[in-house]
């Protein structure tokens, strides 16, 4: 057959378009004819373990004590990690703690996001703003942790398009 007679055949005779596969996996499946080893996932631990927390932020844990002590009681209190503001945040301190205490801390939140936003159309905020997140990144990693919480701006500015338009060296713009 030439090649475009032999092409209508199979066209004809096996319709394996997506949907006509997926009615039939969902017929198969639901009978028990197909092998559920295709789609079962291969048993692994618990992919998070480990690396998910009950945290908190270290201005929560209100009581007036050195931060050590302050570490101390987040863990009896059944956290399981601790979140600091970074930049401001006093690393050898910081370390000191997670070693008196046992208890890491699993990311920073930046403190100076709400006051210096990346979106500010002022070049020179924008600029502070970029080296407050590199800074509480570097901390961030110095002290163990592994997350950096950053709110690049507010919603009064416009959309994600005049963002984009406005500021296009900001990082929701990729710049």
């Amino acid at each position: 057959m030439p090649a475009t007679a032999y092409s209508r055949y199979l066209q004809m005779s096996l319709p394996l378009n997506r949907r006509h596969f997926l009615k039939t996996a969902a017929v198969l499946g639901a009978t028990g004819l197909l092998p559920s080893k295709i789609f079962a996932a291969t048993p692994t631990p618990y992919a998070l373990k480990g690396r998910l927390y009950k945290t908190l932020k270290i201005n929560m844990v209100r009581i007036e004590a050195p931060l050590a002590e302050r570490f101390r009681a987040a863990k009896e209190a059944g956290f399981m990690g601790i979140e600091m503001n970074a930049p401001g945040m006093d690393v050898d301190e910081t370390l000191g703690a997670i070693k008196a205490s046992g208890l890491p801390v699993d990311g920073t939140v930046c403190s100076t996001h709400w006051k210096i936003r990346h979106s500010s159309p002022d070049a020179s905020t924008r600029s502070q703003a970029l080296e407050d997140l590199k800074t509480a990144l570097r901390n961030t990693r110095a002290v163990g942790g592994h997350t950096t919480l950053l709110v690049p701006g507010k919603g009064e500015i416009g959309n994600l398009a005049t963002i984009h338009r406005e500021y296009p060296e900001s990082p929701s713009a990729g710049g």
